[in-house]
C-alpha cells in the first residue's frame, strides 16, 4: 500500500511506494499491488506445470 507524504514543496504530495513501483512508459511510476504479484506467480504456476507436463510425455 502506498503512503502519502508531504514533503513541503509544492501542492503535489509525493506517494511513497516503499521501492514497489514500476515505470509505465509515459514516465509515470505504477505501484506494484499484491493482485499484480499473484497474478504472476500464477502464470508462472501455470507455465512451470505446462513444461513439467511435456517433460513427462517423452
Amino acid at each position: 500500500m502506498a503512503t502519502t507524504l508531504y514533503h513541503g514543496g509544492g501542492d503535489r504530495p509525493e506517494r511513497d511506494f516503499h521501492g514497489a513501483a514500476i515505470i509505465g512508459a509515459d514516465g509515470r511510476e505504477i505501484p506494484i499491488t499484491e493482485a499484480m504479484v499473484e497474478r504472476a506467480l500464477h502464470a508462472l504456476q501455470r507455465q512451470w506445470d505446462d513444461v513439467k507436463r511435456r517433460g513427462e510425455r517423452r
